[in-house]
């Protein structure tokens, strides 16, 4: 039994090592690819607010499209929607 503890205590010792490379390599390449995300992030923040801001800028304007026309556009979209689906199932 004495064999098997100086055995595993041995092998312990000689992986030590080598696990801890491991373990820091790990965290070098968690912390790049963190950096590079924060990087991406920043980078897209601005075109993510050009978006929203185009985003909200075309609905009120449909809106207002809408609601100047009365029901004859709704109507003509209606009729769109219903050709598109019927080109589709042919």
């Amino acid at each position: 039994m004495k064999n098997h503890a100086t055995g595993i205590s041995e092998i312990l010792d000689q992986l030590e090592t080598p696990l801890e490379k491991l373990v820091s390599e790990g965290k070098s390449a968690m912390n790049k690819v963190a950096s590079r995300e924060k990087y991406l992030n920043t980078q897209f923040a601005a075109q993510l607010q050009d978006l929203t801001k185009t985003q909200v800028t075309f609905q009120n304007r449909k809106t207002l499209i809408f609601e100047k026309s009365g029901p004859a556009i709704s109507n003509v979209f209606k009729i769109s929607g219903k050709s598109e689906r019927s080109a589709r199932n042919l």
